[in-house]
This record gives C-alpha cells, sequence and structure tokens, in this order.
C-alpha cells in the first residue's frame, strides 16, 4: 500500500500555498460544471513533478472510483491540510462550494503576492551588495599587497585610507581559508534551514528577522484573520473555527496561539479575551474585536482587521526594499570611494614623483 508519505512527498502535507493552488483548480472546474475527477486528472499532467501534482491525481483517482469530492479529500488523511477538508465540507453543504473556495483562495494569494513582492524588492539589493563584496574581496586578495609595496619601494607616504585597505587585505589574504570555511557552512545552513524545516517554522523564524520579519509577522496575521472570519461566516463553532485556522496559517506561534485559543474559548472566554491572553497579537486587534463582539460582527471585523494587516505588511514591504536599495547604494559608494582614494591617488602622487 502506498503510504501517505509516498503520497505526498516529504512530511506528507501539502503547503499552504499549494492549498491555494487545489483550492483554485476546484474553484474553475466547480464554476466550468466540468467533471472533477477527469479535470484534476487533466490539471495534474500539465503540472509539474511534485507534491501538488500527486495530491491532485490522487484525488482524482478516488473520485473516478465513486467518491464525493469530500470523500475524496478525507481519504488522504494528513495528506490534505484539515482547513481545506472544513472549507469543502462547509462548501459542500451550503451549495456555494466555488464561493467558499474563492474567497480562501483570494485570501491566501493575498499573502502569497506580499511575501513575492518583498522577495523581489530584496533581490536586486542583496545581488549589488554580494557582488560589490566579491569585487572587493578580490581587489584586496590580489591587487592591494603588491600595489602597496610598489608605493613603498619609491618612497611614495601611504594615506590613512591606503592603510585600511592594507589592513583588510591581510585579514582575507591571512584567513582566506576561514572565510571559505564559514561561506560553506552559510550556505550549507540555509540550504538546511530551507530544506529539512517547515514551512510555518521558517515563518516563524523569519518573522522574528530584522527589517524584513514584520512583513512575514503582519502576512500571517493577516491569513489568520481571514481564514477564522471566513470559517465564522460559515457558521461553525468558534472552537472548531480555531482549530481549523490553527492548521492553516503557515506560523507556528499563532499556530500554538489558536491551539490555547480554542482551549480557552471551550473553557467559556470570548475571542477578545482569548486574543488579549496572547502575546503575538497586537493590542489593536483585541479593541476591535471587543467592538464587534457587542456589536454581533465578528466576522466583518476579522476581516477587516486583515485588510488592516495587509496594507502594514505592504507598506513595510515597501520599506524594507527601499531600506535596502539604500544601503546597498551607500555600500558600493563607500567601497568605490576607498578603492580611488586609496590605491589610485597615490598613483598620482608617484606618477608626479616619477615625473619631476
Amino acid at each position: 500500500m502506498t503510504t501517505e508519505k509516498g503520497r505526498f512527498g516529504m512530511g506528507g502535507k501539502l503547503s499552504p500555498d499549494d492549498s491555494a493552488r487545489l483550492s483554485e483548480h476546484l474553484v474553475e472546474l466547480t464554476e466550468a460544471n466540468l467533471p472533477l475527477g477527469s479535470g484534476l486528472r487533466a490539471t495534474a499532467m500539465e503540472m509539474p513533478r511534485g507534491r501538488l501534482r500527486r495530491a491532485l491525481d490522487s484525488v482524482a483517482g478516488s473520485i473516478e472510483r465513486g467518491a464525493t469530492l469530500e470523500e475524496a479529500l478525507s481519504s488522504k488523511g494528513r495528506g490534505i491540510p484539515e482547513h481545506l477538508r472544513g472549507l469543502v465540507l462547509v462548501g459542500s453543504r451550503s451549495g456555494r462550494m466555488s464561493q467558499v473556495l474563492g474567497r480562501f483562495v483570494a485570501f491566501t494569494n493575498v499573502g502569497v503576492e506580499l511575501r513575492r513582492h518583498l522577495r523581489i524588492s530584496l533581490a536586486y539589493p542583496i545581488m549589488a551588495l554580494l557582488i560589490s563584496l566579491t569585487v572587493m574581496a578580490l581587489i584586496c586578495w590580489m591587487l592591494v599587497g603588491s600595489v602597496t609595496s610598489i608605493f613603498r619601494d619609491f618612497g611614495v607616504p601611504l594615506s590613512m585610507m591606503t592603510i585600511f585597505l592594507v589592513s583588510v587585505s591581510q585579514v582575507f589574504v591571512g584567513g582566506g581559508s576561514l572565510l571559505v570555511e564559514f561561506m560553506v557552512a552559510l550556505v550549507i545552513g540555509v540550504v538546511c534551514f530551507f530544506g529539512f524545516t517547515s514551512e510555518s517554522t521558517r515563518r516563524s523564524f523569519l518573522s522574528r528577522v530584522p527589517i524584513v520579519g514584520s512583513v512575514w509577522k503582519n502576512t500571517s496575521l493577516a491569513e489568520f484573520c481571514h481564514l477564522l472570519g471566513l470559517l465564522l461566516e460559515s457558521d461553525l463553532p468558534l472552537s472548531e473555527a480555531l482549530r481549523l485556522t490553527r492548521d492553516g496559517v503557515g506560523d507556528t506561534r499563532i499556530q500554538r496561539a489558536c491551539a490555547a485559543m480554542g482551549l480557552d474559548v471551550g473553557g467559556g472566554m470570548s475571542l477578545t479575551q482569548a486574543v488579549t491572553r496572547r502575546r503575538v497579537f497586537p493590542a489593536s486587534l483585541s479593541r476591535l474585536l471587543l467592538w464587534a463582539e457587542g456589536s454581533q460582527s465578528l466576522p466583518q471585523a476579522l476581516h477587516t482587521a486583515g485588510e488592516m494587516f495587509e496594507s502594514r505588511a505592504r507598506a513595510q514591504a515597501g520599506f524594507a526594499g527601499t531600506l535596502m536599495g539604500v544601503m546597498a547604494y551607500v555600500s558600493i559608494t563607500v567601497g568605490v570611494f576607498t578603492v580611488v582614494v586609496g590605491l589610485f591617488l597615490p598613483f598620482i602622487t608617484l606618477i608626479s614623483k616619477l615625473s619631476g
């Protein structure tokens, strides 16, 4: 028998982004009144090999054998996230499958777009910094030592900038092997971090990184608010909605908070009281929920809060990209200035001395 790990790859569970893509295909097929089994099978054949393709193919096979969509998703165990199975069940019972999943996809795509926007904003300045540091290292390693020895042989006085370049080049020459070992260890660490940790763990870690962490944090908060609001709109009990939201939010800290809040709500607390006790949620969310519980408009308030966190994440992503761009520009300018003043100006002095 094929195991879930064999069906869905390492970890046996679709990522939040893959869940959104699966939902998109279900919405398209439902709105077009196409057979789900053959439609999902055809979609899977057009996709590159991976976890999502295996999931689509497996669900299609179950439907073609006579199972309903809910049964097909449930039969995959942990391979299909629980919150997606819950949304399909709610949509099927209410007869609004495409509407429920369509809204879920729209909310999920907001987080995907925010993270993509941040990566694109940071890609150019980071690459510029890496290239400039590499060029600077090569200059220090291959050029500075031989050039400064020429200056000393001809009695050219060395400026402070030149002395600084000599000190840096000695670090590169003397500790070159250590630097290479450090870079190799760093690359291995990054590969292991992104290759062998869950997405929720990565998001939780990245939310603590200065400058860019606030983008990940607010994106996760927006996903939490929108998913919980959507589940409450579907008339699920609050404790059940929190349990499903825990499964759908890709941040370890918010997942733990949802689990604890589910227990609090089951013990008689209101959502506002449960949220207030969790440090991961800002005070502004508690105040908004307190007002919403009094006016019986909790789902709408949660969507409003989600839009607020989206706006914050967009603004912070723009700020992070601008700040990194400025840092890259300043670093490159300082590097060019240091090389010009430290190496080429003494050459002018040497040429003047030889010609005079």
